[in-house]
């Protein structure tokens, strides 16, 4: 992805008049980076359930509802780690303090059965919830982004 992509779609947004249509863009957009996939969600605390804070869902058939149904929130390392930092992060990047869980681990092998194998979170404050993730899913089985791509 080079500025200009950026930028471009910074531009169409503001001609975006429903979810679909820029959820389907932005997936466009971020194809380029190796990504398939991708989530924009408040993140759940103290017991809150997951499924109301989501603004934008493009996860593959099946793997939200049950990552919903299994409360998979409130051990996804990923998940948890969004709520501690505003710096964004590829997914191998989470604490083992968060990441090493049996939790944690059985919620990203059972994303494997979906392709989802790596990804890079965006955390950031929200006039809708504490905080959101802005959350993109590969099925490479690593993410590979330059510092570069990692802050456009």
């Amino acid at each position: 992805m080079i500025d200009s992509d950026v930028f471009d779609f910074v531009e169409r947004c503001r001609k975006h008049t429903a979810t679909g249509a820029l959820l389907s863009d932005l997936l466009e957009t971020v194809r380029n980076l190796g990504f398939e996939h991708l989530i924009l969600s408040g993140v759940p605390l103290g017991g809150q359930k997951l499924a109301p804070m989501v603004e934008l869902n493009g996860w593959p058939a099946g793997w939200f509802e049950r990552y919903v149904e299994a409360e998979h929130a409130a051990v996804d390392g990923v998940c948890i780690y969004s709520a501690k930092t505003l710096k964004p992060f590829l997914w191998s990047e989470v604490p083992a303090k968060w990441s090493d869980t049996e939790g944690s681990r059985r919620v990203a092998g059972e994303a494997t059965e979906f392709g989802i194998w790596s990804g890079f979170a965006v955390p950031m404050l929200s006039v809708h919830h504490w905080q959101s993730v802005l959350s993109f899913a590969s099925s490479a089985k690593s993410c590979i982004l330059s510092p570069r791509h990692q802050v456009q």
